[in-house]
């Protein structure tokens, strides 16, 4: 295999490594690119006039970065980004939006992904072998491409697939042609004497072009994806709790009865377009809505929005009687000639069978659920404390945010729930900061910053592990680590045995003889470094906890711009929405988890505090046990 068929595999591997590990610190997507950074100060300057000093703080220090790191920006906006950082600190506030709107003009014409794809179609062509300088260039130039791509309203879900695409070859099934490469042909323009779609002939023309296709042709065709044009397409749903026999269409929404009028006239003999064939005759209501569209997943984001913009006002004026709800996985979209384009398959989220076999099943969960009598205290009405009612006001808006459909309510209510947690009847801000001008979301943004620190420092060498077990239990494809590694290692162990990470740390150094891929490489010298060296793990500390700190702060400024209204892109949200979630459920069940008799909300987080106070000092003096496991 040449060098650069070896480095193109390993480009695909990373990539779905990157988004299938997201929301993981030392393998995870980091979702800041100079294209978002740019937004973001236009974005605060013209809703907030540039007054949070918090966030020109962190917009000053990635523009530093972006300045000092990235080659496109070197390269091609280096003396724009010099002009926006020398001046970024003053009072000249319309320069400094003057300048990124400048500077936004060339990024939305597509230049910073053009030309972070030139860089990486060179060190993957290159005929050098694979190291570590590429596994980091790599690395880099793949989250930049992946973050402007998320820019363009894909989802990850698609993005992830989009490697695998430009490099998939073609096979037959029957008689058909099959292919994910996107080779944008349309098969419609190729017709016969009686002018119906002439397959055979645009599929052969289809093969004549992938036949033909060099590796520089196949990545240069990553950038079909960022300029692909949207196209007018419908989805359509059916709307649980609407019924009728009419055909009414209400603020770009199409209701429609599905026995009295249809989009597509073909695919009868399934009829894809009857959205509810379990019920036979009483069907509710199906709606159609036109929206601009790139991919089922990336687009369906914006047809629940319209639909859902609709089904708000009609509950601002109209009694419902029951619930009404979109159905949002089982919909269909066709064209702009009502041509079935893509349908989902399967059974729907409502159907009754689906909702049983995915319900919670409490026979698999007892030890679990057994566990959590301890906090019954909750529900003891002898202890109606202001910290229980607090802890229970959090819980209630967290399964809000779990409940919710739209991100930016998932948003506000997990906010909320965090919120609920500080309001404490003690000022305590003076006495973490020694700061009077301390606000509460100082204090939030710290104390979660000190819970998060346990977390990471716990998981820090588990991802690595379960990364190993998962591949000596694969059973399509045995490694070959000895069986006395993957003993020590407890690589396979039996079900129900209690696995202790430090057995698995101790046999890293000779378990990475036996490991190729230079990105996991990388990552055991860094597992290894963390338990051993004090000086690298502090490093590594210190930089998670800036790193949550920033979180909270972009997480916070979220949650400004939905409550104000402000408008903003918002093709990032979902990604903070998760990491809300996560930081929200941390915290909750640490407030829970610590509350004693007569507790106050204030007694809780200075314990947070302090416990990771004294860990940071403990670890200073060398007393502390990075394998013990803190709740």
């Amino acid at each position: 295999m040449k060098n650069s068929e070896i480095k193109i595999k390993f480009w695909i591997e990373l990539w779905e490594d990157l988004i299938n590990n997201f929301l993981k610190r030392s393998y995870g997507l980091t979702l800041y690119s100079p294209h978002i950074l740019i937004e973001d100060i236009i974005v605060e300057i013209e809703e907030n006039q540039f007054r949070n000093k918090e966030n020109r703080k962190y917009f000053y220090s990635n523009l530093s970065d972006f300045l000092k790191n990235d080659e496109v920006i070197q390269n091609h906006f280096k003396s724009e980004f010099t002009l926006l950082r020398k001046d970024f600190n003053s009072d000249k506030t319309n320069y400094t939006l003057a300048l990124c709107k400048k500077i936004n003009e060339s990024f939305k014409k597509g230049i910073y992904f053009q030309k972070t794809l030139v860089l990486t179609e060179k060190i993957l062509l290159e005929d050098t072998e694979l190291d570590i300088k590429f596994v980091n260039k790599i690395n880099y130039y793949s989250q930049s491409l992946i973050v402007e791509l998320i820019r363009k309203s894909y989802a990850l879900e698609d993005v992830k697939k989009f490697l695998k695409n430009i490099f998939d070859v073609y096979h037959y099934h029957g008689d058909s042609l099959i292919t994910d490469f996107p080779h944008n042909i349309d098969y419609s323009e190729y017709k016969d004497e009686n002018e119906k779609i002439d397959f055979k002939k645009a599929e052969e023309v289809v093969k004549n072009i992938m036949d033909n296709l060099s590796f520089k042709d196949r990545i240069k065709k990553l950038s079909y994806y960022y300029s692909k044009k949207t196209e007018k397409v419908k989805y359509i749903f059916f709307i649980k709790g609407i019924k009728g026999e009419i055909d009414k269409t209400i603020f770009g929404v199409n209701f429609y009865n599905i026995n009295q009028k249809r989009f597509t006239e073909e695919d009868r003999t399934y009829d894809s377009e009857d959205l509810q064939k379990h019920l036979e005759k009483d069907k509710y209501l199906q709606a159609a809505v036109e929206i601009d569209y790139l991919l089922p997943k990336s687009s369906l984001k914006f047809a629940k929005s319209k639909i859902e913009n609709a089904l708000d006002i009609l509950a601002c004026y109209i009694r419902f009687k029951t619930d009404v709800a979109l159905n949002e996985s089982n919909y269909i979209i066709v064209n702009k000639d009502n041509r079935l384009i893509f349908s989902t398959s399967g059974r729907g989220k409502d159907d009754i069978f689906m909702n049983y076999h995915d319900a919670l099943n409490f026979n698999e969960l007892e030890n679990h659920i057994d566990s959590l009598k301890e906090f019954s205290f909750l529900w003891n009405s002898k202890k109606n404390s202001e910290t229980v009612s607090k802890i229970k006001n959090a819980l209630h808006w967290y399964r809000k945010g779990e409940q919710s459909s739209k991100e930016a309510d998932k948003m506000l209510n997990y906010w909320i729930a965090i919120e609920n947690l500080f309001n404490s009847k003690e000022d305590i801000k003076k006495d973490i900061f020694s700061d009077i001008h301390k606000s509460k979301f100082d204090l939030i943004q710290e104390i979660i910053a000190s819970e998060q620190i346990f977390k990471f420092v716990y998981e820090y060498g588990w991802e690595l592990y379960h990364y190993f077990s998962h591949k000596e239990r694969n059973r399509f494809e045995k490694t070959d680590i000895p069986e006395n590694l993957v003993e020590l290692g407890q690589l396979n162990p039996e079900v129900g045995t209690s696995i202790y990470l430090e057995n698995f740390i101790k046999i890293l150094p000779e378990l990475r003889v036996y490991e190729k891929n230079l990105f996991i490489l990388d990552k055991i010298d860094a597992v290894i470094k963390f338990y051993s060296d004090s000086s690298f793990t502090k490093s590594e500390i210190l930089n998670h906890i800036g790193q949550v700190k920033n979180d909270v702060l972009m997480i916070y400024r979220f949650r400004n711009l939905i409550v104000h209204n402000a408008h903003f892109d918002n093709t990032l949200l979902p990604y903070f929405v998760w990491k809300t979630k996560s930081y929200c459920g941390g915290i909750l069940r640490k407030f829970i988890n610590s509350d004693k008799e007569d507790s106050k909300l204030s007694d809780i987080i200075f314990e947070i505090f302090i416990e990771k106070e004294k860990f940071l000092l403990d670890f200073e003096k060398g007393n502390i046990n990075l394998f013990e496991k803190k709740n």
